[in-house]
């Protein structure tokens, strides 16, 4: 049996809510998008902000997809060096058009 997915946005600034916005308009409910609005604010702790997801994802029940803005970039990268110790999906470079596919399609 195929397990849900979870789905984090983590971007720079507050592209990812605008990601969700226009999400909701096309998908609908999309309730379970945690996002991530990197360096909005001047305590914002990248590993620390990482290091919070993961502890908190059930990953024996969900598969966890995340999605960031720009490969190369500090979110993308803060990301990669959890791939070793968690096992989760990285996607970078996302867009609109990813995500509707990502969430639309089951599995």
């Amino acid at each position: 049996m195929e397990k849900e997915k979870k789905v984090v946005i983590a971007t720079h600034g507050e592209l990812a809510k605008g990601l969700v916005s226009a999400l909701k308009i096309i998908v609908g409910d999309v309730a379970d998008i945690q996002t991530v609005c990197g360096y909005t604010t001047p305590d914002f702790d990248l590993d620390q902000t990482i290091q919070s997801i993961m502890n908190q994802h059930d990953f024996n029940q969900y598969e966890l997809v995340v999605c960031t803005d720009m490969m190369g970039g500090s979110v993308n990268n803060g990301f990669v060096k959890y791939l070793g110790q968690y096992p989760f999906h990285l996607v970078t470079n996302t867009n609109l058009a990813f995500l509707v596919d990502l969430l639309l399609t089951p599995g």
